[in-house]
C-alpha cells in the first residue's frame, strides 16, 4: 500500500495573486461586452490590460510601459476616445509613469484621464 500524498498547494501569497488576476480577467471580460466595441478589439484591450497588470506586479516596468501604451491605443480604438475604459488605461499608465519617476508625463496622462471621468460624470442623469 502506498502512502497517501498530500495535496499540492500554492503559498498563500501566490494564491492571492492568482485569484486577483482571475478577478481582473473576469472584470475585463465584463468591460469587453461594451456594445460600441467589436469583440476582437475589446478582447485585445482586455488581454493587454491583463498583461500590463502582471508585468507591473512583477516589477517589469519597461515591458509594462510598452503594454500600457498599447492598452491605451486599443481602448481608444475599441471604445472611443472618451470611454471609461480609456480613462482606466490612462490611469494605469500614469501609475506606471509615477512608479518610474516620470512624474511630469504622469501628470499629463492623469489630467486626460480625469477629463474623461468628469465628462462621463456630467452625462449621468441626476436623481
Amino acid at each position: 500500500m502506498s502512502p497517501a500524498r498530500a495535496p499540492v498547494t500554492m503559498p498563500r501569497r501566490r494564491c492571492a495573486g492568482v485569484l486577483l488576476l482571475g478577478l481582473l480577467a473576469a472584470a475585463t471580460s465584463l468591460h469587453a461586452q461594451d456594445t460600441t466595441a467589436t469583440d476582437a478589439q475589446a478582447v485585445a484591450w482586455g488581454d493587454l490590460t491583463t498583461q500590463y497588470t502582471m508585468l507591473f506586479r512583477v516589477k517589469r516596468y519597461e515591458e509594462a510601459t510598452k503594454i500600457a501604451e498599447q492598452a491605451v491605443e486599443a481602448a481608444e480604438q475599441a471604445f472611443g476616445p472618451e470611454h471609461p475604459n480609456v480613462a482606466q488605461s490612462l490611469e494605469n499608465y500614469a501609475g506606471l509613469l509615477r512608479k518610474t519617476n516620470r512624474v511630469a508625463e504622469a501628470v499629463e496622462v492623469e489630467t486626460r484621464a480625469r477629463a474623461i471621468r468628469e465628462k462621463q460624470a456630467s452625462r449621468k442623469p441626476k436623481d
